[in-house]
């Protein structure tokens, strides 16, 4: 039986990698999931992002942003998976959110996993703003990104003096989509 098993371990280890192995020694271990399921990512599978949002694995949110930026069949599953793993992808999404070289859906995606994310995110609603402007009020990430600040800027004096802040800014503050989502923020009717 020790000569079987060491063989399966061999073969195993020639074809799939030392974490496949390892996974076969001890399985149930959350670390060889969480490999296993960046490995899959890291192949292109949007399954393995999934694995990783149920997992709440930190160690799988620099792949999932990474994922993001690439776009594709990735994005959304990424998104969602970043959402479910909370407060430790808050600020890799702001980042992401942030980099305006990135594409602006992957932008749209991320601040629509801010929003799911909750209050914890709530220290991102100017980025989520300059995504508003950024959109022109087109595309779906303008919806996106419109409905995420909608859910995170609750109208309290610190949020509203930051979003006052931006509207100073000549380019934010003569953006009608901009100026429209802060004033439903503040409760102000829309022009």
């Amino acid at each position: 039986m020790a000569s079987f098993r060491g063989k399966r371990v061999a073969v195993a280890a020639a074809a799939a990698g030392a974490a496949v192995v390892v996974a076969l020694l001890f399985p149930g271990t959350r670390w060889i999931k969480e490999e296993i399921a960046i490995r899959r990512l890291r192949s292109g599978d949007p399954e393995a992002a999934a694995r990783l949002g149920e997992l709440r694995s930190a160690r799988g949110v620099p792949e999932l942003i990474r994922a993001m930026r690439t776009g594709g069949v990735l994005l959304e599953p990424s998104a969602r998976a970043l959402s479910a793993i909370g407060k430790p992808a808050v600020g890799p999404l702001r980042d992401l959110l942030e980099d305006h070289s990135c594409d602006l859906l992957a932008r749209g995606y991320a601040a629509q996993a801010l929003a799911e994310i909750g209050p914890e995110a709530r220290g991102t609603v100017g980025g989520i703003l300059r995504l508003i402007h950024d959109t022109g009020g087109e595309s779906q990430s303008f919806e996106r990104s419109r409905r995420a600040f909608e859910t995170l800027a609750v109208p309290t004096p610190e949020i509203l003096a930051s979003l006052e802040a931006l509207l100073s800014d000549p380019s934010m503050g003569s953006n009608r989509h901009v100026v429209a989502a802060v004033q439903r923020i503040a409760g102000a009717a829309p022009p």
